[in-house]
């Protein structure tokens, strides 16, 4: 039997719509901007996300299909011709790249561009177009996620970091390998639910070693240990993107049971 096809993706920037200067391809450019093989290598091994995916590839014996993977360092809201191009490369790739049994996507959550406030719901809308409606596509999220409902709605798993300095990206990336893999092989049914409450949490007590944010990781871990429970995530939110899904948010991953995912 041939090893499933998995593609990986990435697109990561934390947009701050309060400055003044916005974010241009160039700053991709200067920070990373990989596609095919190129992506391997500059991900395989790393710390990040992407690395924890093509740790899962080896670990569950699928082949990554590398397309586009970029990031710029945390700027103003992106310029819309440079969101285009970047989103118009990263979906001509999927398209080249089919078929795919399923796909990864790291993204932020905090992503902002010109014409479209919830930029990361467009681009997993976008791919979701071209990858179809059944096979599986699971993502990661910063911690500082501003997560939409549609985010969630064009994804079967969604993963966000737990930790606040950022010090679980591959681990997180693995454990999205992870579900896509025992989705594939039909161990498991991932179905999500998630609950937006209009909180916001100061950005200065969002280190999740220390209270009140760790009290928040504490109700995760433990629903974490839940039969049939997946996976579980809290985000607290980017409160320097001023759009509509700004604030904190809550998600539970379970296996086939909707209401249980509601109630975790």
């Amino acid at each position: 039997m041939k090893p499933y096809r998995v593609g990986i993706a990435g697109f990561l920037h934390e947009s701050n719509t309060f400055l003044p200067v916005p974010t241009t391809i160039s700053h991709f450019e200067q920070a990373s901007l990989t596609r095919g093989e190129a992506l391997l290598h500059r991900w395989s091994g790393s710390r990040h996300e992407l690395g924890g995916f093509l740790e899962g590839a080896q670990l569950h014996g699928f082949l990554p299909v590398p397309l586009l993977a970029t990031f710029a360092v945390p700027s103003g809201t992106i310029e819309g011709a440079a969101f285009e191009e970047l989103i118009g490369k990263m979906v001509d790739d999927l398209s080249s790249a089919l078929p795919l049994d399923a796909l990864l996507v790291a993204l932020h959550g905090a992503t902002v561009s010109e014409h479209f406030p919830d930029a990361d719901g467009e681009v997993l809308r976008r791919l979701r177009g071209v990858l179809g409606p059944t096979a599986p596509m699971s993502m990661t999220l910063d911690l500082h996620a501003n997560v939409s409902p549609r985010m969630i709605d064009y994804t079967n798993a969604a993963v966000f970091y737990r930790s606040n300095p950022h010090l679980d990206q591959r681990e997180r990336g693995l454990e999205a390998a992870t579900l896509v893999a025992r989705t594939l092989r039909g161990e498991i049914s991932p179905v999500q639910a998630i609950e937006t409450p209009p909180l916001l949490i100061s950005i200065a007590k969002q280190h999740t070693e220390e209270q009140p944010a760790k009290g928040l990781y504490d109700d995760l871990h433990s629903v974490l240990q839940w039969p049939g429970i997946l996976s579980a995530s809290v985000a607290m939110g980017f409160y320097y993107a001023d759009v509509a899904e700004m604030g904190a948010s809550f998600l539970a991953v379970a296996d086939r049971d909707p209401d249980l995912a509601q109630k975790a």
